[in-house]
């Protein structure tokens, strides 16, 4: 072992002593020595050790070099290999999404896996048992248990007991962290239609296990909100009916409060008392109701298996969509049909429908994709789920590519747009007062069918007749609904709204020369708030003025945001 020079110099010396003290003078400066060194050493390990610590808390769970910027790179992943190799895998996803949206080529459909007979999720093997509470159980368990092994993208909610007053009804909420838009998804509003049912969570089994596999799923897990009714009729699926069952016997999709008094019922598809009568009609519509900007609502039902004859899968559409420039039903269906090599009818509907409501009251795509059991294969077996799981999820798929802003449904029949333009000649109209009158003859109303904006515009040449030019004329411009709130409101016998349109939209002048102003706003306009009223009050401090011309232009537009209330002044 090596020794330190400095003791073995100290050694040395003591060997070559003669003399005792000599001898004990070196032995205790040889102790000293060793002593020094030991110390030495002993500070120079600790500091060694206090760095090295420093250096394991500093890296500990992060990378040595550069570790802040490190860490803020991987962005919670374990290496910056990972995070990169995610990326990778995500960009490339959604490249391919994007081609799959632009281009629809055939090598771009969603073509599933090989399914299996719909009567092997059951234990009694038959999955069109009536009245058989442990088979409804077990059709809800299905959805429950994705719920329960994937509890941090999906949440449960129950709505209570259905319209007999047993059943729980249950939605789901498939949140992404960062989602662009959303979408509603359901099945089981014909309790009877179990197909639909199962191709639903044959999607939504994909969606959660196996997104990383297909392009398009990966944008949906990434991107899209899905508010999911898988069973929305439990009694319907309990009894195996088209109705809700028990006494009822209320078909749920001839219940909502579309055009109610105009439709006749049938035997199986009878309307109930009123629209939105029954229970899970009502839920369907809070749904809506909380989920107004959702961009489709895709109801997914199947025709029974007596009706293999059918030529085509088909869907029915609202009937609204008739007098659409774009037909956005067309657009996810008929392309999927493209994609998909299936053969598509339509039928549009003019009945108090869920589609029809949820387009007439929100704007919404909505719309019933239909599947034909036994066309491609024997009824419910598994080529038949297969072919059925590849109708529904590239229509699914398709719905969920549509732009995050819905598209504008012309549903009252496109734009309306009035124009009015007067011309007064040198006389003008005159207009005396010299208080904040509302001028009642310039003063026009439109009714509003939908929600959406007015651009509304104004262009005034007007004149004081007032001889000092200190005397001040006034013009205020306004446009509001009867039962609206916020900046553009009735101001009949609300001071606030007044000085609300004087401090944003008020003109005045001081010469008596013919001048020209113009006001211009885009004002929010909601569908059941009543008629949209515009027009301008006038003020003269001095003895009268004219209006010479009036130009007025007002656009009404149905759109699906919301315009707020603050915005576009000029």
């Amino acid at each position: 072992m090596a020794v330190d020079p400095f003791i073995q110099k100290k050694a040395d010396f003591i060997r070559g002593s003669k003399k005792g003290l000599e001898v004990r003078d070196s032995l205790a400066s040889g102790l000293e020595a060793m002593s020094e060194v030991v110390v030495d050493n002993t500070g120079r390990q600790t500091d060694v050790e206090t760095q090295f610590q420093q250096v394991i808390d500093n890296t500990t769970n992060k990378d040595v070099i550069s570790a802040p910027e490190i860490i803020a790179a991987r962005a919670g992943k374990p290496n910056l290999k990972t995070r990169i190799d995610d990326f990778e895998n995500e960009t490339t996803a959604q490249l391919a999404q994007t081609d799959w949206y632009s281009t629809g080529n055939n090598k771009d459909i969603l073509v599933p896996p090989t399914q299996p007979s719909i009567h092997s999720y059951f234990s009694d093997g038959n999955a069109f048992t009536m009245s058989d509470i442990d088979l409804f159980w077990e059709y809800t368990d299905l959805f429950r248990d994705l719920q329960a092994d994937h509890s941090e993208y999906i949440k449960i909610r129950n709505h209570g007991t259905n319209t007999d007053g047993w059943r729980e009804l249950f939605s789901y909420v498939y949140e992404p962290e960062k989602y662009e838009k959303t979408v509603i998804l359901s099945a089981g509003v014909h309790g009877g239609e179990k197909l639909a049912i199962i191709s639903l969570y044959n999607f939504l089994k994909l969606l959660v296990n196996d997104w990383q596999e297909y392009p398009a799923l990966s944008y949906i897990r990434k991107h899209v909100r899905l508010i999911v009714i898988p069973i929305a009729n439990p009694s319907g699926v309990y009894f195996n009916t088209r109705t809700n069952g028990g006494t009822k016997l209320v078909d749920i999709n001839r219940n909502f409060p579309y055009r109610f008094d105009e439709y006749v019922g049938t035997e199986n598809k009878m309307p109930g008392t009123h629209g939105g009568s029954e229970f899970e009609t009502q839920v369907i519509m809070t749904l809506l109701s909380e989920n107004p900007d959702a961009v489709a609502w895709i109801d997914a039902h199947n025709t029974g298996e007596s009706e293999v004859d059918e030529s085509a899968e088909w869907y029915a559409k609202p009937e609204i969509w008739g007098n659409g420039d774009w037909d956005y039903t067309k657009y996810v269906v008929e392309s999927t049909s493209e994609i998909t090599g299936y053969e598509v009818r339509n039928s549009e509907f003019i009945a108090p429908t869920g589609f029809n409501y949820a387009t007439s009251e929100y704007g919404m795509l909505a719309f019933n994709p239909e599947y034909v059991p036994g066309k491609y294969g024997t009824a419910y077996e598994s080529a038949d789920m297969t072919s059925a799981l590849k109708w529904f999820a590239n229509v699914f798929i398709r719905a969920c590519l549509l732009p995050a802003k819905k598209p504008k449904l012309f549903n009252s029949g496109g734009i309306r747009k009035k124009t009015d333009s007067f011309y007064y000649g040198a006389d003008g109209v005159d207009i005396q007062g010299t208080t904040l009158n509302r001028i009642l003859d310039f003063e026009e109303s439109l009714s509003v069918d939908f929600s959406g904006y007015a651009n509304v515009n104004f262009e005034m040449t007007f004149q004081s007749k007032t001889e000092t030019e200190s005397e001040l004329t006034y013009l205020v411009p306004y446009a509001y609904q009867e039962n609206s709130f916020g900046r553009f409101r009735n101001f009949e016998n609300d001071t606030s709204a007044l000085e609300n349109y004087r401090r944003y939209f008020e003109k005045y002048l001081r010469s008596n020369e013919a001048t020209t102003v113009s006001f211009s706003a885009y004002v929010p306009i909601v569908k059941g708030q009543g008629d949209l009223t515009f027009g301008f009050l006038a003020q003269s401090t001095g003895e009268r003025m004219i209006v010479k011309r009036l130009t007025r232009s007002v656009e009404l537009v149905p759109t699906d945001s919301y315009i707020e209330q603050n915005m576009f002044y000029e």
